[in-house]
C-alpha cells in the first residue's frame, strides 16, 4: 500500500519515423496521458560535481500500485504533480522495477 502524495503522467508519442517519398523524419505527435495516482520521495545529492562545481542533484523515486506489468507503457518520460496538482516537472524514466512481493511498481527518475 502507499501512501499517495501526487501523480504522474505519461508522456505518448504516436507517428514519427522517415518519409518514404524523401527521406527526411516525420516529426511525432505527443501528449499527456491520464494521471495515477503514485507516492515519491526525493532524494538529494549534495556532492554531485557539474564541469568542476559543486551542484546538488535531486532525484526522485516513484513507487505506483500494481506490479509492472499493469503499466506497460512506463518507458521513456513522465511528469511529476504534486497532491495539489501543481507542477514538479519532467523527467526522463531511469528504470522501472517491479516490487513483487508488494505487488507495488518503483520508477527511478
Amino acid at each position: 500500500m502507499i501512501i499517495v502524495n501526487g501523480t504522474i503522467e505519461v508522456k505518448r508519442k504516436d507517428g514519427g519515423g522517415i518519409d518514404p517519398t524523401t527521406g527526411f523524419p516525420i516529426t511525432a505527435t505527443s501528449e499527456w496521458g491520464e494521471c495515477l495516482p503514485c507516492q515519491y520521495l526525493p532524494t538529494e545529492n549534495k556532492q554531485a560535481r557539474s564541469l568542476g562545481e559543486a551542484v546538488t542533484r535531486r532525484t526522485y523515486a516513484i513507487l505506483l500500485e500494481g506490479h509492472c506489468g499493469c503499466y506497460p507503457c512506463i518507458n521513456e518520460q513522465i511528469r511529476l504533480r504534486d497532491c495539489c496538482g501543481n507542477i514538479i516537472d519532467e523527467f526522463s524514466v531511469v528504470s522501472v522495477t517491479p516490487l513483487r512481493a508488494v505487488d507495488q511498481t518503483r520508477i527511478d527518475v
